[in-house]
């Protein structure tokens, strides 16, 4: 059995004369950059302890040419973007770097200089702060973790992640992919409707998008500015107010309730009192208003 044999899964021991990459893990060489460490923790028999290192103290890792090649590509797409300096200052480099370092760890193929400028947005917001801890150098510095050691390495690129790290990074990397879906129908995900409306499917890129409570997110948006039902379906019936600004005030329209009230339809919105289409074309006869 070698001494690599007995490494931790997802790590090796660091060959002679090389160093693990402060980003994905594997052992490298070249140029090492400095990573302050401010204290160590320590395994104890009553657990662990964190001790204040020296000041000034650090250690020194190296950055493979791979993910040499990373920051490189993150430097070029800040460049081609000057939108994403302006709005995010001095440190648009780095989270776009530690945006890629998310994506690599998890295999997934990294964007070029023409990525979107609202693809580019959302990539540094969903992936830049999970990315960040993926990296080798965050087994060192800040803080120096009690099972860290340079004498271990990544086995392969990443292999040495925590699984909880992945783990946010995957979540995050999913919400990135869903922000440039096309909004779909979807369920409510009780199998519910909507409780003023009766829609059985709300349009979103996700459920959290389409459904807010009870509510799909059309009445959601109504309720969430002081409107009630009703506003909600005069909303629909009459969306260009064409018919309410032929009106000194607006009618009631005879029993119209919310369909918690008043169950049925057929899953689409305002169903269960007869449809859409058909409540504008009675609603404006009624009034008078030509359409």
């Amino acid at each position: 059995m070698t001494t690599a044999d007995l490494a931790p899964i997802g790590f090796q021991a660091t060959p002679e004369g090389m160093t693990p990459c402060a980003v994905c893990g594997i052992p490298t060489t070249g140029p090492t950059t400095d990573y302050p460490v401010f204290s160590r923790v320590v395994a104890t028999a009553a657990g662990e302890r964190a001790d204040t290192m020296p000041k000034g103290a650090s250690v020194a890792l190296p950055t493979c040419s791979d993910c040499r090649d990373i920051e490189a590509s993150a430097a070029a797409i800040v460049a081609a973007h000057p939108g994403l300096r302006r709005a995010l200052g001095s440190v648009a480099a780095w989270q776009t770097t530690t945006a890629l370092y998310g994506l690599s760890a998890l295999g997934q193929p990294l964007p070029g200089q023409d990525i979107a400028p609202a693809r580019l947005r959302d990539l540094v917001h969903r992936l830049a702060a999970p990315g960040a801890v993926v990296a080798y150098s965050r087994r060192f510095s800040p803080v120096w973790l009690a099972d860290s050691a340079t004498k271990l390495a990544a086995r392969t690129p990443w292999s040495a992640v925590e699984l909880d790290a992945l783990a946010e990074c995957r979540a995050a990397a999913v919400e990135w992919l869903a922000d440039a879906r096309p909004a779909r129908p979807l369920a409510h995900p009780n199998g519910e409707h909507c409780a003023w409306c009766g829609t059985a499917t709300a349009m979103g890129r996700r459920t959290s998008e389409a459904w807010i409570g009870k509510l799909c997110a059309t009445c959601a948006d109504v309720q969430s500015g002081g409107g009630t039902s009703d506003d909600a379906l005069w909303q629909a019936v009459d969306p260009d107010r064409a018919i309410r600004r032929r009106m000194p005030r607006r009618p009631r329209i005879d029993g119209a309730t919310p369909w918690r009230q008043r169950r049925g339809g057929n899953g689409a919105p305002w169903s269960h009192l007869g449809g859409v289409e058909a409540l504008r074309r009675d609603v404006a006869r009624l009034v008078g208003v030509t359409l």
